[in-house]
């Protein structure tokens, strides 16, 4: 269903075949084309109007997980470590980039506020791709366990990732250097760790 803010009008409600039950794994609004899209699990994303709830057209991918917009592009974390890169006026692919050597999915990212890094997460690493060359800048090693989600600093300096070994880890986000690491574990004190 789709709301206005901040009164909460509803403006549609309906159900979309994305898939196995249905189910929806994650939306991406488009502030810059007024499109929402939708992931399910099945191999497309439905691009659906916003205001009405009207499917617009699909875009096919292998396995998608996420999406982030630019004002040129889109790019899309799919399934044997590739993210899929496409046209946002036209939805037309135009390269599938490899950014891991596994066959795991890359299934979560975030886009740094200028849109000149994608953080990408594949398995126990992240991935940082210069999207001016859509070249991979660096992998790391981030957390024992999966992550849980990331987010960039407003300035385009500081990346942070928080994962299920109960810490958050800071880097700098140009170099993915580890700054430091903030152990957050259930009932106790966090604790911060240099690096």
């Amino acid at each position: 269903a789709g709301f206005t803010l901040p009164d909460g009008r509803q403006l549609f409600a309906g159900k979309y075949n994305l898939g196995e039950a249905r189910s929806i794994i994650s939306l991406r609004y488009d502030s810059i084309r007024q499109r929402l899209y939708a992931i399910g699990r099945n191999q497309e994303i439905l691009v659906i109007n916003p205001q009405t709830g009207a499917v617009i057209t699909s875009i096919p991918a292998n396995f998608p997980q996420t999406v982030e917009v630019t004002p040129k592009y889109l790019y899309v974390t799919c399934d044997s470590g590739l993210v899929y890169k496409y046209d946002a006026a036209t939805l037309k692919l135009l390269k599938r980039i490899p950014v891991h050597k596994s066959l795991s999915y890359c299934y979560g990212s975030v886009m740094s506020w200028d849109y000149k890094y994608l953080v990408i997460q594949v398995a126990d690493k992240i991935v940082t791709l210069d999207t001016k060359t859509d070249k991979v800048l660096y992998e790391r090693f981030d957390h024992e366990y999966e992550n849980g989600i990331m987010s960039i600093s407003r300035d385009n300096k500081i990346l942070a990732t928080g994962g299920f070994d109960s810490k958050v880890n800071i880097y700098n986000l140009t170099n993915g250097k580890l700054i430091s690491s903030i152990y957050t574990p259930r009932g106790k004190d966090f604790m911060l760790v240099n690096a």
